[in-house]
C-alpha cells in the first residue's frame, strides 16, 4: 500500500468534506435571512406574532445568526414576554 497514495485521499476527502460543510452553512444562512426579512416586515406590518413566529424559525435554523435573536428579544419585549 503506497503511503503517499492514501495520505493524498485522505487530504482530498478532508478538503471535500469542508467545502460540504462551508455550503451546508452558506445555504443555512440565506434561509435563516429569508425568515429574518419576512419577520421585519410582518413587525413593519404590526403582525408581531407572525414577527416572532419567524424569527424563531430563522434562529432555528441559524443559531449562530445575532440579527434573528437581538430582533426575536425586541419583539417578545414589545409581546410582554421578555420575563
Amino acid at each position: 500500500m503506497d503511503i503517499n497514495l492514501v495520505t493524498k485521499e485522505v487530504a482530498k476527502s478532508i478538503v471535500d468534506y469542508t467545502r460540504t460543510i462551508e455550503y451546508s452553512h452558506s445555504v443555512l444562512s440565506s434561509r435563516s435571512e429569508k425568515w429574518l426579512m419576512r419577520a421585519k416586515e410582518q413587525a413593519q406590518s404590526g403582525d408581531l406574532k407572525k414577527a416572532k413566529k419567524s424569527l424563531e424559525r430563522a434562529v432555528e435554523i441559524d443559531p449562530s445568526n445575532p440579527i434573528a435573536w437581538a430582533e426575536l428579544s425586541e419583539i417578545k419585549k414589545k409581546l410582554g414576554e421578555d420575563k
